[in-house]
């Protein structure tokens, strides 16, 4: 996935965070699961938004089952 190369790449020429703070989000994510795990190793959170209450998310409810909760983030475009 090219985008995680290029966040790869721009997180080493920085000073990057501990590893054990997220180091940012891939906001309403639709991804695979391959690229969900290596997104997470990177120190990304991975945002989930509303299509995964749709009955036909089968692949994304899949990801979600399979990743901790720790580095899922429920997002919402509902007013505050």
């Amino acid at each position: 996935m090219d985008v995680l190369r290029i966040i790869d790449e721009w997180k080493n020429g920085m000073n990057s965070p501990t590893q054990d703070s997220p180091f940012g989000v891939l906001h309403s994510y639709s991804g695979s699961l391959e690229a969900a795990r290596n997104a997470i190793e990177l120190g990304l959170l991975i945002g989930i938004t509303g299509p995964v209450t749709f009955k036909k998310s089968v692949d994304l409810n899949h990801l979600v089952e399979r990743i901790s909760l720790e580095h899922l983030l429920i997002e919402t475009d509902a007013p505050s």
